[in-house]
């Protein structure tokens, strides 16, 4: 509103568009509004952003013969850009000698496959969980839900790449006292008679039991014993939920998680399938976990 006149003509005034950048790189263009100061687009687009760079807004005034003219640039601050959305006033810095104070209105919405949850609040019914996913599965499926969890404050550390957390010791480090912060959060969840943390794998069957084996690494002691005391284990060792997205997912369909998951053309199944692993209403089944380990001096025959 209250854009800059820079129409030379004698009946005409300035003829706005705005584009966005991102990283100095256009990613969205508005129409253009014809002789209007105060113009109104509405304009809608999706764009990929990476959770950490600034928009940048410009607003220029359209020629048809000469270049076009910059009447102003405004950016909205990555840290202002929130999961619930942001709207804002954003003052346009003006170009040149200019007495008007031209304001550029925008909403920002984020749209992940991730639904809202509050897994660490005491007061919220959803369960704690960790994450881990393998980035490579379901055609890179894996991948795009990691970059998701980025642009959730209140869930990004909550998810790992499955790889990271076996050959990278700090993410292993950051893994480990996550799983202590899940077991503390759910103790503090008074409300439910009984709050057992969630594992999420993501990937196919053979990834559950590469995560179940991450778990028991993270909560091993140099002694051979565990972290955890023997109630706490029997309470808050983390229940398997399968997020089928490999291409073998016998498991996640024996669990009643499904055989397969299309985050890219299903969101909101996706999200809903997130809602449905928080929630506290789903049935938790013992399994037994075993494991072969040979000796180091033995034979070993293929």
């Amino acid at each position: 509103e209250n854009l800059k006149n820079v129409d030379s003509s004698f009946s005409g005034v300035s003829d706005p568009y705005c584009i966005c950048t991102l990283g100095g790189k256009e990613v969205m263009r508005t129409s253009t509004r014809w002789n209007e100061l105060e113009p109104i687009w509405n304009d809608k687009d999706s764009i990929e952003w990476d959770g950490t760079s600034d928009l940048v807004f410009e607003v220029y005034d359209k020629n048809k013969i000469n270049s076009d003219c910059l009447l102003g640039r405004a950016s909205l601050p990555a840290s202002d850009i929130t999961w619930e959305g942001t709207k804002r006033e954003l003052a346009l810095e003006a170009t040149g000698d200019s007495s008007s104070k031209s304001v550029l209105h925008v909403r920002v919405e984020i749209d992940t496959v991730l639904p809202n949850l509050e897994p660490g609040n005491p007061e919220s019914l959803d369960i704690p969980f960790v994450c881990l996913i393998n980035p490579r599965s379901g055609s890179k499926m894996g991948a795009m839900i990691l970059k998701d969890a980025v642009l959730m404050p209140q869930l990004q550390a909550r998810f790992f790449d499955i790889v990271h957390v076996a050959t990278q010791p700090d993410v292993f480090k950051a893994f480990s006292e996550q799983l202590q912060a899940v077991r503390l959060e759910a103790e503090k969840k008074t409300k439910l008679q009984e709050c057992r943390p969630r594992l999420i794998c993501g990937g196919g069957d053979g990834t559950a039991s590469f995560a179940v084996s991450c778990v028991f690494r993270a909560l091993l002691t140099e002694d051979g014993g565990f972290s955890w005391s023997g109630d706490e284990l029997q309470r808050f060792f983390p229940a398997l939920v399968q997020m089928p997205l490999g291409t073998g997912n016998d498991l996640g369909g024996i669990l009643g998680w499904g055989r397969s998951m299309d985050p890219v053309g299903h969101r909101e199944k996706t999200r809903q399938w997130f809602r449905e692993a928080m929630s506290h209403r789903r049935p938790v089944r013992a399994l037994d976990v075993w494991g072969i380990q040979p000796s180091c001096c033995g034979k070993v025959c293929m």
